[in-house]
């Protein structure tokens, strides 16, 4: 799933509306993103949603938004 998203570069103005109390801990989605390969450089809250500085899979440097409850990929955008 997140491959494919970042494969894709979606573009988009993100904003999440998920109550902080339902938010997963940034821990569990960088597990995520190293499970697929990913090399996380930072995790922070941005507008609402996780924000992720990253290498991904193939080598690309990438930020990427994701939703803070299910990890959903809303963002990604390749970096310099």
């Amino acid at each position: 799933m997140i491959a494919a998203a970042a494969a894709n570069s979606v573009h988009a103005s993100v904003s999440c509306e998920v109550p902080l109390a339902d938010w997963r801990p940034r821990e569990a989605l960088k597990a995520q993103l190293e499970e697929h390969g990913w090399r996380v450089r930072s995790i922070k809250a941005e507008e609402g949603c996780y924000e992720a500085a990253a290498t991904d899979g193939t080598g690309r440097h990438v930020i990427a938004q994701f939703d803070p409850h299910s990890f959903r990929p809303l963002d990604i955008r390749l970096s310099d």
